[in-house]
């Protein structure tokens, strides 16, 4: 199958679908009649089962290298949610707080999602891992299948294999519910941190003491202040 002139008359044949015509080599032929196998149609189908189990393990192949790509993302993407879920999000963290409140909500705002995400980003490293791992155990299932395929009943049971390898399994793993392994909780976490955050950049402490002081020295029936509006008094009550 190294050889281009080899890939395309395997690719050649396993695209004919005429079984009346001649289909296999002199070699083929030989191996087949010692199996017992003479008629014309079965040997023809023989040989293209065998051209599409090795078009199969080339494309098998190609998507364990395309799972491959996405298991480096999926490790990448991993990494970063780590990195901001583990991130100190207290304001006084980073000095640029004081000076720049939007970038402390949206550091908040991205911490919390990785935090709750973490075990999602995770599961999803481990399903690209065992994706490679299914894929190329298929292409060995079809290797082998491929090295016997003058038996029949023993190479379509190999073959069966390696298919539900390849399909039954992801599609199987596919249906895990991920959002079970969302921690939902991790936002209440942040909500207070960036509440902490919001009442000492605003400095709500003291503008509450202030406010209360305020209302106080208004609904206390021994001052008298008719300049007040009743709209302002009644905030207080």
């Amino acid at each position: 199958m190294c050889n281009p002139l080899v890939f395309f008359s395997t690719l050649s044949r396993a695209l004919n679908y005429d079984l009346a015509s001649p289909m296999a080599t002199k070699t083929e032929v030989s191996k087949l009649k010692s199996k017992g196998i003479e008629a014309q149609g079965t040997m023809n189908l023989m040989v293209w089962r065998r051209s599409t189990i090795s078009l199969s393990i080339l494309f098998t192949l190609a998507i364990a290298a395309f799972q491959t790509l996405d298991y480096i993302a999926s490790t990448s993407q991993y990494d970063s949610v780590i990195s901001h879920a583990n991130a100190n999000i207290t304001y006084t963290a980073d000095p640029a707080d004081s000076a720049s409140f939007r970038g402390y909500s949206q550091r908040v705002a991205m911490s919390a999602g990785a935090a709750a995400m973490r075990d999602v980003a995770q599961v999803r490293v481990y399903c690209s891992l065992l994706n490679i791992a299914l894929s190329l155990t298929s292409a060995v299932f079809l290797a082998v299948s491929l090295c016997c395929w003058s038996y029949y009943h023993k190479s379509r049971q190999l073959l069966m294999v390696a298919w539900l390898l390849s399909f039954a399994v992801p599609f199987g793993i596919s249906t895990v519910p991920t959002r079970c392994f969302v921690k939902w909780d991790q936002f209440e976490l942040q909500s207070h941190t960036y509440m902490k955050g919001v009442a000492v950049h605003y400095d709500l402490d003291a503008r509450e003491t202030e406010v209360v002081a305020g209302c106080t020295i208004i609904t206390d029936p021994r001052y008298n202040r008719p300049h007040l509006s009743r709209e302002h008094a009644l905030t207080c009550v």
